[in-house]
């Protein structure tokens, strides 16, 4: 992905990873470690284990394929309207960001398919 502006970019980053697996998103020179292995998602089930909810209890999505989104900037993953930061470990405990010019993107794993919306702006 390039910046093409002179600003690092806040992006919002949508990770489509399977459950029961764990998954390397690499942004630059920032690495995000995902874990989507059942154990660690289980607080967020139906008492079936069938869907994920959200804290009203409202089904946000079945629990074959999650997705997480990493907000980079208000420093929050989520899946739906649930906090999700028990799931990720970053190697620098900053999110991802878009610097200036060229930023490879590359993931591993469990991870399917990643969405990123750059949010740069200017001035």
């Amino acid at each position: 992905v390039t910046n093409p502006t002179g600003f690092t970019a806040l992006p919002i980053i949508t990770v489509k990873i399977n459950e029961r697996e764990s998954g390397v998103l690499k942004v630059g020179s920032t690495t995000v470690t995902i874990s989507a292995k059942t154990s660690d998602i289980d607080y967020l089930r139906d008492s079936n284990g069938d869907y994920i909810l959200d804290s009203s209890g409202n089904k946000i999505q079945e629990t074959n394929i999650l997705l997480l989104v990493l907000d980079s900037e208000i420093q929050d993953a989520y899946i739906g309207t649930e906090n999700a930061n028990s799931l990720i470990t970053l190697n620098s405990g900053r999110f991802p960001n878009l610097v200036s010019g060229s930023n490879v993107i590359t993931f591993s794993g469990g991870i399917t398919l990643v969405e990123v919306v750059p949010k740069w702006w200017t001035l």
